[in-house]
């Protein structure tokens, strides 16, 4: 069994995305990140590159990143900076980094790091599923060193950008089809799980007064306008690297999902409810269905704080 995991991130910080990052970072006991890719998201390409390097900066790591794509494969998508600030990361004042992303396009660093690593590779997305699609797309030979695909994306119970789709998958709903798709294993963390996954306000103020991490934390969630803010905070992308080092608070089920592409439903998530219309089809998806909220909080202000 591996001590690590080694791991690919890729994300569009983003409060919460930054709140993942750095619960990976200090998961560094069990995680081996090799490489951070960035997509277009929350804001825009370069603000997400910038503030992935930011973070990077702030925590004092040297982990390579790489810029992606700046548009779905389709689909233009929308930005999320009317929840996230103009910046991405409004509430705390970075210093504007100093290191630098790498000169190759995103699918390119990952390709370099899967097929050069000499165990599989885990892939998680806090974001659009852009680069990871494209990735396979393009270089196909790196499916069997894939060990998993960790989304966080999707809904079967409401989404959070129309009634049926949540933003990550609405933004290139060909994308999401193409690694569901895939043959990969692929596992989703969807906001029926992620709303679920709150820091109280109790606890917020645990990082109010800690550590110049936890500080900084706090000074962002201050400023993240996300749904349900009264009854605490959703760390939605946080669940990704909960499941990564922690799989005991989940349970799953095994599913066929399908991703509606166009219409007015677009980015919606497709799978059998009390039917059994897909049972013909291949499963092709690990769907997280339960989690231990309380555990889940005491982990994230453990790792924050």
């Amino acid at each position: 069994m591996l001590s690590k995991i080694p791991l690919i991130i890729d994300t569009d910080p983003g409060i919460d995305d930054a709140a993942a990052l750095i619960c990976a970072i200090n998961s560094n006991n069990k995680l081996d990140i090799k490489l951070i890719t960035t997509v277009f998201g929350n804001v825009s390409l370069e603000k997400t590159t910038n503030n992935a390097l930011k973070i990077l900066e702030f925590m004092g790591k040297d982990i390579p990143v790489a810029k992606g794509s700046k548009k779905g494969i389709l689909f233009e998508g929308i930005d999320a900076s009317e929840v996230h600030g103009d910046s991405g990361m409004d509430g705390y004042e970075f210093k504007e980094p100093k290191i630098k992303a790498l000169e190759i396009h995103a699918i390119e660093a990952m390709r370099n790091v899967i097929l050069n690593t000499e165990d599989k590779i885990t892939i998680a997305t806090l974001g659009s599923l852009t680069n990871v699609a494209l990735l396979l797309l393009v270089y196909p030979e790196v499916k069997n060193k894939i060990r998993e695909i960790v989304i966080m994306g999707g809904s079967l119970t409401g989404g959070n950008t129309t009634t049926g789709a949540e933003f990550n998958i609405y933004n290139d709903p060909h994308a999401a089809k193409i690694v569901f798709d895939s043959g990969i294993e692929v596992t989703v963390l969807s906001l029926d799980i992620t709303r679920r996954c709150l820091i109280s306000n109790e606890k917020l103020n645990i990082l109010k007064n800690g550590t110049e991490v936890s500080k900084m934390c706090y000074a962002l969630f201050e400023n993240y306008r996300s749904e349900g803010i009264e009854k605490g905070l959703m760390m939605h992308d946080s669940t990704v690297i909960a499941y990564l080092t922690n799989k005991e608070m989940f349970t799953y089920e095994y599913k066929y999902i399908d991703v509606i592409l166009e219409g007015s439903a677009v980015g919606t998530l497709v799978a059998d409810y009390y039917t059994n219309i897909f049972s013909n089809k291949v499963k092709n998806v690990k769907y997280v269905v339960d989690v231990n909220e309380k555990v889940f909080e005491e982990w994230l202000i453990d790792k924050l704080k």
